[in-house]
This record gives C-alpha cells, structure tokens and sequence, in this order.
C-alpha cells in the first residue's frame, strides 16, 4: 500500500497519531487545526502532545473537514493540519495540502478509518506527511484487539519517530528523548498479516452493501439525508450514515424491532468535557452540532447477511411510511 513511504506498527491508531504530533515538538500554545467531527483520539492526541485543538467548520455533506474554512483559522501559533478521513472517506488532500504549503505546515491525516480508500488515484495515507491508522477490530480491516501503524512521508522525521515508539531510545536503554512504549503486539501483527489476504476481497464486499443501500434508499431521499463519497475518491465504507431531524425515533424503533443503531459521533469534539478552556473554535459551531444531532450508522460490514441487510432497508421504509 505504502511502498515509498515508512511505516511503523503501533499499539493503536491513537498513538499513531500522538507519535506523528510528538515528533513536531510543539511547544505551549502551539495549534493543530482539525474537524469537530471524529472519535475523541483524535484530539487527546493533540493535548497529549502538547498542543491546542483548533476546530473549524465541516462540510454537512460528507462529514469532512471544510477545507475553504482552514486558511481563517491559521494564526502565528499554527503548527500543523489534522484532517480527519472520516466514515472511509479521505479528505481534500489536495486543498488541504496547498494550504499546508503556503503558510509552512506540517499534515497529519487522521486515516484511522479509511485504510483502503483511494484519493484520486493515490491510496489514503499517501498524500500527507503523516498518515495515522486503527485496526481496531471495528474497522474494516481489524486486529483481534488494538493495533494502528503510522505511515510517514516526510523522511526528516523518521528516525525521531523511531526512537520515540520505543520509549524514546536510538538504542537499549539510552533515552534520547521523550517517548512511550507504540510497539505493535505480535500477535495483532500475525493476525493482521493473515486478514491482509481478505482485504480487498472484503472491502469490494463493503462497497457492495453500501451501494445496495445507496439504490434501496433513493427513494427516500426526500425524507432523509445521507453521507456523499466524491466523485474522485473511494471510501472504505467504516460507517453508511445517514441523517434524520427524527433520530431519537428511528433509534427507538429499530431497537424495538430487535435491531439497535448506533452513532458516529453523537458530541462535537469541542463540546467534549475534557478539552474545556483547552481548544479554540472557528467558523459556525451550530452547524457542527446540528449535523452530530442528525447523524446515525446502519450496520455494515464485510459479514452483513442480505437476509440481514434488506431486514434493515425495510425497517427504514416502515419507519419513514
């Protein structure tokens, strides 16, 4: 997948993410621009790194961060861009990255959920200078516990992450600097190199459910709103989402039939209890909010029955009619 590149197998995509902002060395203050909208990670990473989570507005279509929104929130104290690749789905790498360039900074792409997708011909991870991954077992290509890999475009910063995965040692017990046990456990490696044969094969089977529900659901359109994948990227399909002002019914309903939803993500990031007088926002956050209020996940995945899945499509159909 990465073969230009360097890639370090993690304990998880949390530290995959917290190795990539420790090796920027971010001193107090220091910002990293990011979405509201993603797993809390993605900006206890950030605080445990040192740094201050700089929110700004989203796209209500996909999910992903705003790109046209990052340049207003970038001041002296910028450091990095920390796109979130959300539901599968990469993000703008191209905008996001001219912005990078233009005003000196780093990207780390939060690809925790979108190994596999493909931006413009170029597989997630590729485009960034960082680019961190789970495979939590949830996501579409799982370990059998926590596990993650950082994959790093940006040679300069190479042997630092090195030695900081390893407690932060150039070698046995000489500390160099700071750093934290990031090892992969072997056992989620072994685990992990036998589910790389399915990958693809699992993957063609998420793009499938997916696009079954896109062609059962489109007559429904008029009624709910649903997540859009561009034209010019795949998504690895960790989440089919859709939105309803009536989410506390649908919810209701479903659980009733036997059938519970879930949410991915019910709370903005910046609403979160512990980043309190910890992160800034930018933009419109009542947007945000109204977009997390809306939102739920249908189940998907490589093992979805059809049996299973039109069961779902029809309980939609009853709850909308």
């Amino acid at each position: 997948y990465f073969p230009e590149s360097t890639v370090f197998a993690t304990t998880s995509g949390t530290s995959a993410l917290t190795l990539a902002l420790m090796s920027l060395d971010l001193k107090e203050g220091e910002e990293i621009i990011t979405s509201p909208v993603s797993f809390g990670a993605t900006a206890t990473s950030i605080v445990l790194a040192g740094g201050t989570p700089v929110f700004v507005d989203i796209d209500e279509t996909t999910g992903l961060i705003d790109a046209n929104s990052i340049e207003k929130a970038i001041s002296s104290k910028a450091k990095a861009l920390l796109p979130v690749s959300l539901y599968g789905q990469p993000v703008d790498s191209d905008e996001i990255n001219s912005i990078a360039n233009k005003h000196n900074l780093k990207v780390i792409e939060d690809a925790c959920q979108s190994f596999g997708a493909v931006y413009k011909g170029s597989n997630s991870g590729s485009l960034s200078d960082f680019s961190a991954f789970s495979f939590f077992p949830a996501k579409p290509l799982g370990a059998y516990g926590n596990a993650g890999c950082l994959v790093v475009n940006n040679s300069e910063y190479t042997e630092k992450i090195k030695m900081i995965r390893w407690n932060g040692q150039s070698e046995r017990f000489s500390h160099e600097v700071l750093g934290f046990n990031a090892l992969m456990n072997t056992f989620q490696a072994v685990v992990l190199l036998e589910k790389l044969k399915l990958f693809k094969k699992e993957l063609n089977i998420r793009e499938k459910t997916a696009l079954h529900y896109d062609k059962a659901f489109h007559d429904l359109s008029l009624s709910l709103d649903f997540i859009r994948i561009k034209a010019d990227r795949t998504s690895s399909r960790t989440h089919y989402i859709i939105k309803t002002p009536k989410r506390n019914k649908l919810m209701a309903f479903f659980s009733a039939k036997g059938c519970p939803l879930t949410i991915h993500y019910p709370i903005a990031l910046f609403d979160q209890p512990f980043l309190k007088g910890r992160c800034k926002v930018f933009g419109n956050p009542d947007k945000t909010r109204q977009f997390v209020s809306e939102i739920v996940s249908l189940p998907l995945h490589a093992y979805l029955s059809k049996k299973d899945q039109e069961k779902i499509i029809q309980l939609l159909k009853d709850f909308i009619c």
